[in-house]
């Protein structure tokens, strides 16, 4: 079965206004992939639309919030609706805060939990049903770096990616008797988004990622490879030497680990 058309495949994404998102909608839409972009600001999904069909894609916008289920209802409806059934779910909006966690106002920390947490599980909540029906589909969580390494100063994003990757892998056993149906979690390090600069800041000071910083259509890219040969984990500029290290050497000269 696998792998995949691209012409032929009809891809949802969440948070595909900017950052990884955006970049995953690129590199689908020069497969011809047809898309269905999902975000809150509808100017900048708009731009992201346009671009995809420049490049050769067939995309709709739908501005949803992942933190609403019936959102992610309606996100997944339109979808079926309109191309006849859903190949592949990209679960990747997600948002940060920085600083000490009693320092942050607790709707920030519960904004975070949200949409990192409760958003993904919005969205397999609103698409697994159909790839049953189907008997094949692929969900591809972005998980992040976040994770495996806990980060002091980012406390509740530690908390919800944390819960992301145990919610997903265990998805992954209770589908082991759908072998066409497919849960594939991306493990990327520190991407080059806007994530510092849209994310919550109550550090008292400017904060920078730490290197090395990589460029999000690497991430794009190996997401687009899932859809051809899914796997169940795939990391990209993930070192098991950082990994290694104690969160203490991780958070030196002002720097703060990122999302």
């Amino acid at each position: 079965m696998y792998p995949l058309a691209m012409p032929e495949t009809v891809v949802v994404v969440t948070g595909a206004s900017s950052g990884i998102g955006r970049a995953t909608a690129h590199e689908f839409a020069r497969q011809g992939a047809v898309l269905f972009l999902a975000a809150r600001d509808k100017t900048a999904l708009h731009d992201v639309a346009e671009e995809c069909h420049r490049l050769g894609g067939q995309a709709r916008l739908i501005v949803a919030d992942v933190t609403k289920s019936e959102d992610m209802q309606r996100l997944a409806q339109n979808a079926i609706e309109a191309a006849g059934r859903i190949d592949v779910w990209v679960n990747n909006a997600g948002v940060g805060v920085l600083g000490a966690f009693e320092e942050i106002p607790l709707e920030d920390h519960g904004r975070v939990i949200q949409t990192d947490l409760i958003g993904q599980i919005n969205g397999a909540y609103a698409v697994l049903p159909h790839f049953k029906q189907r008997g094949r589909g692929i969900l591809i969580n972005n998980v992040s770096l976040g994770g495996w390494a806990p980060q002091p100063y980012a406390a509740s994003y530690s908390a919800a990616k944390f819960g992301l990757r145990a919610f997903a892998e265990s998805l992954q056993g209770e589908l082991r008797d759908w072998p066409d149906i497919h849960v594939c979690n991306v493990y990327p390090a520190v991407m080059d988004t806007p994530g510092f600069r849209d994310g919550g800041n109550f550090t008292g000071r400017a904060v920078k990622s730490v290197p090395p910083v990589y460029d999000p259509r690497r991430t794009a890219r190996t997401i687009v490879s899932l859809t051809r040969y899914p796997q169940p984990t795939a990391t990209w500029g993930c070192p098991p030497c950082w990994l290694a290290l104690p969160m203490a050497c991780r958070v030196t000269n002002g720097s703060m680990p990122a999302w």
